[in-house]
């Protein structure tokens, strides 16, 4: 990042980042104790609660003297985890310009372990989207103007960085304080909206065998030529396929002279029309049948898969493409 040709900020976010996978904070530290020894060292953090709301910023200042300085600061009632770094950087660099000292010749060294907020800073003054991101950089532009280094430091989260830990608990203390005079804005808003719907439709997906190896993870979009395959993908996501004989006998719209309806999976009823070995049900016929091995081997590569590659509705469309085709020769086409 460089705001002119009369200023000097500089990003160390990838040497960092380089470290990090391998030893985490040692690493990070071994790092960090290349920058320069003379340095202001500010420490930022962010806190929301579920990365949609109750934002706090906290940032911890040390001087070269050693002296120290605390930032707590709310960061809006709806916030995200980016939103209330920036506030915590924005809040530093604030007090930073404020402190006196004789501190203009020596450079300054922001850590902060959003990769998020400082890609949104790395991406240059003009093109900040947001008052937040412009207003940190003319904080930014402020404090290099005379030659001044600013480093805009990457670190790894929650690995004992001393500096790390002390901004993260300032952060924390901070989502705590009144929110009602802070502003939010419409990323954050719409960022928060998606979330809270995620969550909703996490909670309403019926129990089932997808909702198992979905987890927390939105089911991706089902791009299909066919109306009929994307139906059945769906279906076969809720557990209520129509093309499934165990779930049209449980809601009674395949009866049988011994058994009417019911929802016993053990019910000859409920059995799977090509290989009578079980019920139909989706775990079954993606998993289970025999008569879609081949099919299973050639789109997941065992006929036994990992039941998390059935998240992707491509292969779900193809093998139940592949029962029905099964089916049909048996007589049994759409109800």
């Amino acid at each position: 990042m460089t705001p002119g040709s009369s200023s000097d900020l500089t990003s160390a976010t990838t040497s960092a980042a380089q470290h990090h996978p391998t030893s985490g904070g040692e690493r990070a530290e071994e790092h960090l104790a290349t920058l320069p020894d003379d340095a202001v060292w500010v420490w930022s953090d962010g806190s929301a609660e579920g990365g949609v709301s109750a934002g706090g910023s906290g940032a911890l200042i040390i001087l070269p003297s050693g002296e120290e300085h605390e930032l707590r600061a709310p960061a809006g009632k709806i916030c995200s985890s980016t939103r209330a770094e920036l506030v915590a950087i924005r809040g530093a660099l604030e007090m930073l310009l404020r402190l006196e000292g004789g501190l203009a010749e020596s450079p300054v060294i922001v850590c902060a372990d959003s990769q998020a907020a400082l890609a949104t800073l790395a991406s240059g003054a003009g093109s900040q989207a947001t008052a937040l991101g412009a207003a940190v950089w003319r904080l930014l532009l402020a404090l290099t103007d005379g030659g001044r280094r600013v480093f805009m430091q990457w670190i790894p989260a929650h690995c004992g960085i001393p500096g790390n830990k002390r901004a993260d608990v300032l952060a924390k203390e901070a989502s705590s304080l009144s929110q009602d005079a802070v502003p939010t804005d419409v990323r954050s808003m719409v960022k928060a909206v998606g979330r809270s719907a995620s969550k909703a439709w996490s909670r309403s997906w019926p129990d089932s065998f997808f909702k198992t190896i979905m987890g927390d993870r939105m089911p991706m979009p089902v791009l299909l030529e066919s109306r009929d395959e994307a139906v059945n993908v769906h279906q076969l996501r809720a557990g209520h396929w129509s093309r499934s004989q165990s779930y049209l006998h449980r809601i009674g719209h395949r009866p049988e002279r011994d058994c009417p309806q019911c929802s016993d999976l053990a019910c000859p009823a409920a059995r799977c029309l090509v290989c009578r070995e079980g019920p139909d049900t989706p775990e079954h016929v993606l998993l289970r049948c025999p008569c879609l091995a081949g099919a299973r081997l050639r789109l997941l590569g065992n006929i036994k898969p990992d039941p998390t590659q059935l998240r992707d509705g491509g292969a779900v469309a193809a093998l139940s493409r592949g029962y029905l085709s099964h089916q049909e020769p048996l007589g049994y086409g759409r109800p």
